[in-house]
C-alpha cells in the first residue's frame, strides 16, 4: 500500500546545497530549483586508472540509484566549490573529499585524456576542474548523478 503522506512530504522537500537528496549530497541546483546534481556520499575508489573508474561508476548501484557518472570538468569545479574544501563554512568539505586528484569525464576530442580535479584546501593548491591528465594515471573516484 502506498503512503501518500510520505510521498507528499518528499515532493515538498526543499533542495539545499550540502543536504542529502536522491542518493547523494547536493552540490548544484539549477535555476528552477527542481533539478541539479548530487555527489555520492563517499569515494568509490582510490588510485584507479580512468577505464577502471569509468567501469566502476557505470555499474554502480548506490542508495537505490543506478545512473551514476563521472563528473564533467564543470562538475568537478562545482563539487570543490560547493561541498569540498572550496566551500564556505559550514559546508567546507562536507563531501568528505580526500586531499587528492579525482577523475572526471574524458576531455572533449581526446580518447586518452580526461579531466582531473584536485580537492585539497586552497593553501595546498586546491581548486578542482582545471586540468586534463592521461587516462593511465591513477586517481580517486567520486560518482555523481543528476536529479
Amino acid at each position: 500500500m502506498l503512503n501518500l503522506s510520505v510521498l507528499v512530504r518528499f515532493e515538498n522537500q526543499t533542495i539545499v546545497i550540502g543536504k542529502t537528496y536522491q542518493g547523494g549530497i547536493v552540490f548544484y541546483i539549477d535555476g528552477t530549483g527542481e533539478h541539479g546534481l548530487v555527489a555520492s556520499p563517499a569515494d568509490q575508489g582510490t588510485y584507479l586508472a580512468w577505464s577502471d573508474a569509468s567501469n566502476l561508476v557505470s555499474n554502480l548501484v548506490l542508495n537505490g540509484y543506478d545512473d551514476w557518472l563521472l563528473p564533467s570538468q564543470a562538475g568537478l569545479g562545482l563539487m570543490y566549490k560547493n561541498i569540498g574544501y572550496g566551500a564556505a563554512a559550514p559546508l567546507t568539505n562536507i563531501g568528505g573529499f580526500a586531499p587528492a586528484y579525482y577523475w572526471g569525464t574524458l576531455a572533449v576530442g581526446y580518447s586518452d585524456w580526461a579531466w582531473e580535479g584536485y580537492f585539497g584546501d586552497h593553501g595546498s593548491g586546491g581548486g578542482a576542474g582545471g586540468n586534463a591528465t592521461p587516462i593511465a594515471n591513477f586517481l580517486y573516484v567520486r560518482a555523481v548523478r543528476a536529479f
